[in-house]
């Protein structure tokens, strides 16, 4: 009876335990040595660190776990030496585990880096029957049996190191050992094995730029021999490295809460509290760990820690690449502005050689299309106009002129036989006649200024609608002039000009402030006024 007691305190002490042979951490960011020997010193640094964990507070010997880590480099970033001692206590089991850890880091690049670690482990398993309920207290023989084994196994890892990527893998309790219970009664012995665990650990910094903010998501991926542990998951924000608050989940467990702080830059404190989702909620109020921990940073340069030196090479390189991203945003804009340059430089070395080539052309084009004030004097004005008649009109002016001389002739002869023709005035009569066929057959309707009913102040005239758009664009950037076009009636030739007229005044009051402006050695040739009805 009592052997079978026995036995079914085991079995039933095993069957409660075996999915947790290896202690579980909610912090485990904070220490990843805890599970991977090639973790030891990974940052470079030696630093002691006390963990415990009090699990689901409110049921009567639940789990609790304790773990003291001492991890250091030896002389350089190569090697490191690790020491570990964990204690897991689950209801009549109780397990201790001295462990020294060796790590060896193998550059395969400058930016990467793989850590090799291996660890040998002793470990002591106990059994405390006095915490065993039993049905027949008279049964004291089993009350006082408690029986201790003790086993050598052992760990391996690797970590992969790569900028703000850390990613891990690790065997624990490598050697499958085993422990063999005795019964002092019957004399027979109840096996009880170590299974392998394996374990993929994955987190990546997400550093804000130019904010001392990190976003660390960490990923945990757990196997046992046999079955497969739930996956953890939990995120951490960290501000420059001193505070620290996160969430994380773990599968079929629940939520955990992450807060912690680093204080004077050595020492370092951290809390998680795991709250159940599973149905066994009702019954705990939750699991406690803390963490406490003291590092001692290893001096690069100055008072600077290798941590607070890496952070200002990646802010520096950060700024490098900003720069660098500017610089290149500046070439593009400078060899974009020195191609609209060439452009303009060829556009304007177009227009002075059309200018060159057309210019006697357009002199004489712009002589009969300008509008002048009328300064002459009547006589001059009907003798230039005058000029302008056509043959036929000449032909009946020299008619005219003759027959005039023919009658000055009669009126001489008869001038002493009539007294009642006076001939002054008959002269008189004809001249003024004379005087007005001429001035019918040159200055038609609407011949003189006052025919236009709009007057354009030209700067610059061209035979084709490209040169002249090409001539206003040319303005607008070298004297910040706005321009139009008008083209003649027959759309032979296009007049850029700065203002439109009702009255030639005005538009010649226009020409002569131009004239008087610094826009005078923009243009090709002179200002002048263009009459339109």
């Amino acid at each position: 009876m009592t052997r079978i007691k026995i036995t079914l305190a085991f079995v039933l002490g095993f069957t409660a335990t075996q999915a947790q042979q290896t202690p579980i951490y909610s912090q485990n960011f904070l220490n990843l040595y805890l599970n991977n020997p090639a973790a030891v010193a990974a940052k470079n640094e030696t630093r002691f660190m006390l963990h415990h964990r009090q699990q689901w507070v409110g049921i009567q010997d639940a789990p609790r776990t304790s773990a003291i880590t001492l991890e250091t480099p030896l002389g350089g970033e190569k090697y490191a030496l690790g020491l570990k001692i964990n204690t897991d206590q689950v209801h009549i089991f109780n397990t201790t585990t001295g462990q020294v850890d060796f790590r060896y880091r193998l550059p395969i690049t400058e930016d990467h880096l793989i850590s090799f670690g291996l660890g040998g482990a002793f470990i002591q398993r106990s059994i405390d029957f006095n915490k065993v309920r039993v049905v027949d207290k008279t049964e004291s023989n089993l009350l006082d049996y408690n029986s201790n084994q003790m086993a050598f196994d052992a760990d391996f890892g690797l970590v992969y190191q790569w900028d703000k990527l850390t990613a891990g893998f690790s065997i624990n309790q490598l050697m499958n050992s085993q422990f063999n219970y005795e019964d002092d009664i019957s004399q027979e012995a109840t096996a009880y094995n170590n299974l392998r665990h394996f374990n993929i650990f994955a987190t990546y910094d997400f550093e804000l730029s130019k904010k001392p903010i990190t976003i660390s998501p960490t990923l945990f991926v757990r196997h046992m021999q046999g079955a497969n542990l739930p996956l953890e998951f939990n995120t951490v924000v960290k501000w420059d490295q001193k505070f620290w608050g996160g969430l994380g989940y773990r599968q079929n467990f629940g939520v955990v809460i992450i807060a912690g702080a680093q204080i004077f830059d050595q020492l370092i404190l951290g809390y998680s509290y795991d709250l159940s989702t599973s149905g066994i909620k009702d019954y705990n109020s939750g699991t406690h760990e803390i963490s406490i921990g003291y590092r001692i940073p290893r001096k690069v340069k100055g008072d600077q820690s290798r941590d607070q030196l890496a952070r200002s090479i990646r802010n520096q390189q950060e700024e490098i690449d900003l720069l660098k991203d500017n610089n290149e945003t500046l070439v593009k804009q400078v060899k974009e502005q020195e191609k609209a340059l060439k452009e303009q430089k060829e556009e304007v070395n177009k227009l002075k050689s059309t200018y060159e080539k057309e210019k006697p052309k357009m002199d004489k084009i712009i002589e009969d299309n300008k509008v002048e004030p009328n300064t002459s004097t009547d006589e001059e004005t009907l003798t230039n106009k005058t000029s302008e008649l056509s043959e036929e009109d000449k032909e009946r002016i020299d008619n005219l002129e003759k027959e005039i001389e023919a009658l000055k002739s009669k009126l001489n002869e008869q001038k002493n036989n009539t007294k009642s023709l006076d001939s002054a005035e008959v002269m008189k009569a004809i001249e003024l006649e004379l005087e007005a066929l001429k001035v019918s057959g040159v200055l038609e309707e609407g011949d003189d200024e006052r025919k236009y009913s709009k007057y354009y102040t030209v700067v610059g005239s061209y035979f084709n609608i490209e040169d002249a758009k090409a001539y206003q664009r040319m303005l607008k950037r070298e004297a910040g002039v706005d321009t139009k076009v008008v083209s003649r009636a027959d759309r032979k030739f296009f007049f850029v000009y700065t203002s439109e007229f009702n009255d030639l005044d005005a538009a010649l009051s226009e020409i002569k402030q131009l004239k008087e402006s610094e826009l005078k050695s923009k243009i090709n040739g002179n200002f002048w006024v263009h009459g339109r009805k």
